[in-house]
C-alpha cells in the first residue's frame, strides 16, 4: 500500500503538511504517534527533619553522583530544598 501512496519512498516533507490542511487534517487523525508532551515530574518529598538529612552527609560522599542528583530536580525542587536549608541554618544561627 505504501508503494502506492509514496512509489519513491520519499515521504511528505513537514511544510506539505502544514501549508496544505486537508492533507494535516488526515494526518492528525491517522497519526499512530502521540504528540510530544513534557513529563510532569511528581515534585519529591523534601525531608522534613533536616537534622537527619544533615547527619546523613558524609565529607567523602561522590559529589559527581550529588551533582547527576540536583541536575535531575526541577527548579521548583531545587529552590524548595534551598529554601529548607536557609530556613535550618537560620534557626540554628539564633
Amino acid at each position: 500500500m505504501n508503494d502506492v501512496l509514496d512509489p519513491d519512498g520519499e515521504g511528505i516533507h513537514l511544510n506539505t503538511l502544514r501549508k496544505n490542511s486537508e492533507l494535516h487534517d488526515y494526518f492528525v487523525q491517522h497519526q499512530t504517534s502521540k504528540p510530544y508532551k513534557p513529563r510532569n515530574r511528581a515534585v519529591k518529598q523534601l525531608m522534613d527533619d533536616m537534622d537527619s538529612f544533615i547527619k546523613q552527609i558524609k565529607i567523602n560522599r561522590d559529589l559527581e553522583r550529588v551533582k547527576q542528583r540536583y541536575m535531575q530536580s526541577t527548579k521548583a525542587e531545587l529552590v524548595e530544598h534551598l529554601i529548607r536549608l536557609e530556613q535550618y541554618v537560620a534557626h540554628h544561627n539564633k
